[in-house]
């Protein structure tokens, strides 16, 4: 019996390993951005959640977004095309483009515990000025 247990222990490890992508050192972590205006998705260690981080300056010039200078940015995670967070979470509007401060937001999301649950989405968007 305590065969059987630890062979079921080890095959359920598996499963769930299996299933999270892009696996590093047993956690995901995303990056998008250059080194001022950027976003950040992590997996906790455990597996359980994640926590995502957006910010931006708004006098950077935004290589990725054609030299735009960005107005607003916000974060979300989707789990079946849902927010799981209650819709997306923004930052502060900056007044100017013109503007030096740092705008952010952060949240933290408990993963869906199922095998057969559909993956948990990071989702993000900078707002540039018009």
């Amino acid at each position: 019996m305590k065969k059987f247990l630890s062979v079921c222990l080890v095959v359920a490890v598996l499963l769930i390993t299996a299933k999270t992508e892009q696996c590093s050192a047993w956690f995901q972590h995303y990056r998008y951005g250059d080194s001022v205006n950027y976003c950040t998705s992590d997996e906790w260690i455990t597996q359980l959640g994640y926590d995502g981080y957006i910010q931006f300056v708004p006098s950077h010039d935004f290589s990725a977004f054609d030299g735009a200078f960005i107005k607003q940015a916000c974060i979300n995670y989707k789990r079946d095309g849902k927010s799981v967070i209650g819709g997306a979470k923004y930052t502060a509007k900056a007044p100017s483009w013109v503007d030096g401060s740092t705008y952010s937001t952060d949240v933290s999301v408990w993963d869906q515990i199922s095998l057969f649950a559909d993956s948990t989405v990071f989702s993000y968007n900078f707002i540039p000025f018009a």
